[in-house]
């Protein structure tokens, strides 16, 4: 049952309107934090480990701003595919927030201006506490970026670059700047270990959306990646999307074994990736190959926690020196 909205810190003109406090969160769509908020802790720990520097207090503002920013793009994705006309409710998925009748879309504006502008405001107490205002450029680009994936007057996603903004965004940019707030450095190592893993995570994600999204942005005049990469070759990108990162990991378990760091742990290691990767990312992309889209998206998203948590071991236990 709906009930009147009385908090702060929602706009006055949100009060009174028939919305409740969970409508309002699930716009957002809090199952896919779980990449983001991941990278930011893999980040923290890295500087931690790399470093021995560790601020607790600037790690939980990080992981604030990239809550707040990654809420805002997507509120902001879904008001301007209303706008344009792509989200419609449809027995495979999609978006209802708006077009469901869940949220009207003044109140999706109002929200993501607000998430905006938390966002923006706790970056700048973290750029304050390290006295580096130059990172705030790197913000600042950050939320340009997240906003016009959709919005106009550029929509990266109507010119099939979604995909390749959002690997950045949510994967080597976040890691940098998150690495960058505990340390004051820039590392090569976070963003090999965690943020291109959790881009291309991340990547996947949003194909998955755009291939179930095809048909409704074909007649809104919008072509993303998706129509570029139509049967076999879209099939072939989410496959890379979900085993590279894997790969990957596999591939630092055997640099790791054969230095002589961690042997113990790192023979295990080895195949532990893959196990993971048929429990979990298997179903879901053989859901994709039969065309079965209904909350592809989400599992997807939440299969990303998984490898995050394989990820901990190589950090926290192996020597320093070993991780370059």
């Amino acid at each position: 049952t709906s009930r009147q909205i009385r908090w702060f810190p929602i706009p006055f003109a949100l009060r009174s309107m028939p919305v409740t406090f969970r409508s309002l969160v699930l716009a957002t769509r809090p199952w896919s934090w779980s990449m983001t908020i991941g990278n930011a802790v893999l980040a923290s720990l890295g500087a931690w480990k790399l470093s021995h520097s560790f601020d607790f207090l600037n790690a939980l503002l990080a992981i604030f701003v990239v809550l707040f920013g990654h809420s805002a793009v997507n509120l902001t994705n879904s008001y301007w595919d209303f706008i344009s006309g792509t989200d419609k409710v449809k027995k495979d998925g999609g978006d209802k927030t708006i077009a469901g009748g869940i949220l009207t879309p003044k109140i999706v504006r109002i929200e993501y201006q607000v998430c905006y502008l938390l966002s923006g405001l706790l970056s700048l107490v973290l750029v304050y506490r390290v006295q580096a205002w130059g990172i705030a450029a790197i913000f600042v680009a950050m939320g340009v970026l997240g906003y016009m994936y959709t919005a106009p007057p550029v929509s990266f996603k109507s010119i099939a670059l979604g995909e390749l903004i959002v690997f950045f965004l949510v994967g080597p940019l976040l890691t940098l700047t998150t690495y960058f707030f505990q340390t004051g450095e820039i590392s090569p190592f976070v963003v090999l270990y965690a943020g291109i893993p959790v881009g291309f995570f991340s990547a996947g994600v949003l194909f998955c959306n755009n291939v179930r999204d095809r048909d409704a942005d074909r007649s809104a005049r919008i072509y993303t990646l998706a129509h570029a990469l139509t049967a076999p070759y879209d099939r072939a990108f989410l496959l890379l999307c979900l085993v590279l990162p894997y790969l990957y990991q596999a591939w630092l378990a055997c640099r790791f074994f054969i230095s002589g760091a961690t042997s113990a742990l790192t023979i295990p290691a080895l195949f532990l990736p893959f196990v993971v990767l048929f429990a979990f990312h298997w179903p879901i992309y053989r859901d994709f190959l039969q065309g079965k889209f209904g909350g592809l998206e989400e599992r997807l998203a939440q299969s990303c926690v998984p490898y995050l948590l394989l990820l901990l071991p190589g950090i926290l236990l192996s020597p320093s020196e070993t991780l370059f």
